[in-house]
């Protein structure tokens, strides 16, 4: 991860110590968030009272694309005012991670580097499992990661799965003081094994 090791960038206490409530995010590409992805996340804020979702992307300092994407989840019952839209900003890409407590992943399309980002700054990834190579990256990761409890199969555990996280703040300081050593020990950070089964694959 390169500057990503600096103290700048170390892992801090979830948010919802100091809030009192769960911030759920997703930083991917906002062409991800199809109707099913917003019906879910929707469902997950109204089964969490007092939670509220960070959205960052390209496109919301503009008011009229901002308001289009409000009203998606408007239309689902969620009181805007629970939904935070954040123009992208190049150098927040981590430690924008700092105000999210859990990160969902958008189905089909997984998150790629987003997902490496949230991980190494020791987020939990909810995250559904697909049959194709873009909608089981997330799955990837979290069987690397060891945290198959993560994966869902459908969309219903996906809610599950996220609503249980957001039930116990202490379970997420734990994942968030262990994380960065778990992944620098798992195959997701293995250079030398990523590169030699690289060459292994030009060579067939």
């Amino acid at each position: 991860p390169g500057a990503a090791i600096s103290d700048e960038y170390a892992v801090v206490d979830p948010p919802a110590e100091i809030n009192g409530f769960v911030t759920f995010g997703s930083c991917n590409n906002i062409a991800k968030l199809t109707p099913p992805v917003i019906q879910a996340w929707s469902q997950i804020l109204m089964k969490v009272p007092r939670s509220c979702l960070l959205l960052e992307s390209p496109g919301f300092s503009q008011s009229e694309f901002k308001n289009r994407y409000l009203k998606k989840f408007k239309d689902y019952g969620v009181d805007v005012a629970r939904i935070l839209l954040l123009e992208r900003d190049p150098r927040r890409q981590y430690t924008v991670y700092n105000s999210i407590d859990i990160c969902l992943d958008p189905f089909p399309c997984n998150g790629g580097t987003t997902s490496f980002d949230l991980l190494w700054m020791g987020l939990p990834l909810v995250t559904l499992e697909g049959n194709s190579f873009v909608s089981r990256m997330g799955t990837m990761m979290a069987i690397q990661l060891g945290t198959t409890e993560w994966i869902a199969s459908d969309i219903d555990e996906y809610v599950r799965i996220a609503v249980t996280l957001a039930d116990s703040i202490s379970s997420l300081s734990s994942v968030r003081r262990a994380q960065r050593e778990r992944m620098q020990a798992s195959p997701l950070m293995d250079y030398e094994l990523f590169a030699d089964q690289f060459e292994e694959l030009l060579r067939a």
